[in-house]
């Protein structure tokens, strides 16, 4: 018999073989045999070993249980009148020792390494680019948008970064708490020989875009200085999107790494679902139509504005390109609100539903009725302040 595998953790069988495994143990630790016709008061001076499941105790005074433990050392177990030879290593919780119970550090790093470069090669097989494809799909998938209408603008509505800013930001938490582990962790031991190896994977995180913007000495920054950071790193990356040509739709959100109001702030679903498609420039309908009121004139953004007389309904000049997007970066962004501020919102909100109710009519062709007074929700929300 040859058995390549133990029994299962938990099995009722694994208690019942390790008795027999150690029931040696207390006679080879015994002063002497016991005897069938040995009396109580004989039998407790000899009991010097109690077993119970995988626990063994050792019942001795000072100077006898240097002996106990000796022998406990040097006792060697055997299966079939074979004994069983010593293992030069063993592994406790996942974690190696070698021989006088010693961390074996090398191993624990060596295992580590085997362990975690599957990952990374499944990761690496994925592929970045695959990851963020599966992002947009589920984001446009929650806005209820199309294929083709880019998530830049959905991501940044949500406070979402992309998938190659969460890795940046990740390798840059990791190299962070590293620098702030226990002294009794592995790792904290490893960190002077690590840091500055130009071949060690530490080294090379170190060199990212996010880490440099870290201050040199690294041991005065907290969790706050490390958030801030992170934030200023977000910030410019959008400031970065905003810049390039073909972010019309961008530049028009606010320019702050915040929540969008349209996501929280009290509001029926229809208004909603409105306010976000100006927001991602998708109008209802698929392909572009007509407008009915300028048949030589397809119905877009830049048409619907100048169409439904937004500046002078809005009592906004024409230097401002997008009222409809002006205003809604300027909703009250906190619980609390002024009550002049509340004010002016009571009938400027109204006005824009009514834009995009309207806008919405033009592009189906059709007579939407109107189930609640246009922007009730947010006005009431806004009363308390008064």
């Amino acid at each position: 018999m040859a058995p390549k595998t133990g029994v299962l953790q938990g099995s009722i069988l694994s208690p019942y073989l390790y008795s027999v495994y150690t029931n040696q143990l207390p006679v080879y630790l015994r002063p002497q045999t016991i005897k069938e016709d040995t009396s109580p008061l004989q039998l407790a001076p000899l009991l010097n070993c109690l077993l119970y499941e995988d626990d063994v105790v050792l019942i001795a005074n000072s100077s006898t249980m240097v002996d106990l433990l000796r022998k406990c050392e040097e006792h060697k177990y055997a299966i079939y009148d074979q004994v069983i030879p010593q293992a030069t290593t063993f592994n406790y919780l996942g974690i190696p020792f070698k021989q006088g119970g010693h961390l074996d550090a090398e191993k624990l790093v060596q295992n580590n390494i085997l362990k975690a470069m599957p990952t990374m090669d499944a990761l690496s097989s994925i592929g970045l680019k695959t990851l963020e494809e599966a992002q947009n799909k589920c984001i446009r998938k929650i806005y209820g948008a199309s294929e083709k209408i880019s998530t830049k603008v959905m991501l940044h509505l949500a406070k979402l970064p992309t998938m190659k800013e969460r890795i940046v930001i990740l390798q840059a938490q990791f190299l962070f708490r590293s620098l702030s582990l226990p002294e009794g962790t592995l790792l904290y031991f490893l960190m002077p020989h690590i840091h500055y190896t130009r071949d060690h994977q530490w080294y090379r995180l170190s060199k990212t875009v996010l880490w440099r913007l870290m201050p040199p000495t690294i041991a005065d920054l907290d969790v706050r200085g490390f958030r801030a950071i992170k934030k200023k790193f977000l910030h410019s990356n959008l400031e970065k999107q905003i810049q390039v040509k073909n972010s019309k739709l961008l530049s028009s959100c606010r320019p702050t790494i915040t929540l969008d109001l349209l996501l929280w702030l009290p509001m029926a679903h229809e208004k909603r679902n409105r306010c976000l498609r100006w927001r991602l420039g998708c109008l209802p309908g698929e392909a572009p139509k007509p407008c009915p009121r300028h048949p030589s004139n397809n119905l877009s953004r830049r048409h619907a504005i100048s169409c439904l007389n937004t500046h002078p309904r809005l009592c906004m000049p024409e230097t401002i390109a997008d009222p409809i997007s002006f205003f809604l970066n300027m909703l009250p962004t906190h619980a609390f609100v002024p009550s002049i501020i509340a004010l002016s919102w009571t009938w400027r909100w109204p006005v824009i539903c009514t834009i995009l109710h309207e806008l919405d009519q033009l592009q189906h062709y059709t007579t939407i009725p109107c189930k609640t007074p246009h922007g009730q929700k947010l006005i009431e929300w806004l009363r308390q302040f008064n």
